[in-house]
């Protein structure tokens, strides 16, 4: 779902999707867990993209409904983060 989304971002809205993934970005440096960063990226693209105004009313529907599948497929990871129990990454991390 993320890497769909990734594509059609890239494609249609490029300036939303280079904002989005600085969030992912910076959701990931802060908390080093990926679903987070990427349940963050979901939220992020559809706003900016109706903020900047960048595609058609359509293709913003469209990415918005691909936010919340994205969203609802993450729902084990959301409880997990919750309870603070979904693991992180050690990319780039010092330790």
């Amino acid at each position: 779902g993320v890497s769909t989304t990734i594509g059609v971002a890239i494609g249609l809205m490029p300036k939303s999707f280079v904002i989005s993934l600085a969030a992912w970005i910076i959701v990931y440096l802060a908390t080093y867990i990926i679903a987070l960063a990427s349940i963050s990226f979901a939220i992020v693209l559809p706003i900016i993209t109706t903020i900047l105004g960048e595609a058609e009313l359509i293709d913003r529907i469209f990415i918005l409904i691909m936010a919340l599948l994205i969203i609802y497929a993450h729902r084990s990871n959301i409880k997990r983060i919750i309870k603070k129990e979904e693991p992180s990454t050690g990319l780039w991390r010092k330790k």
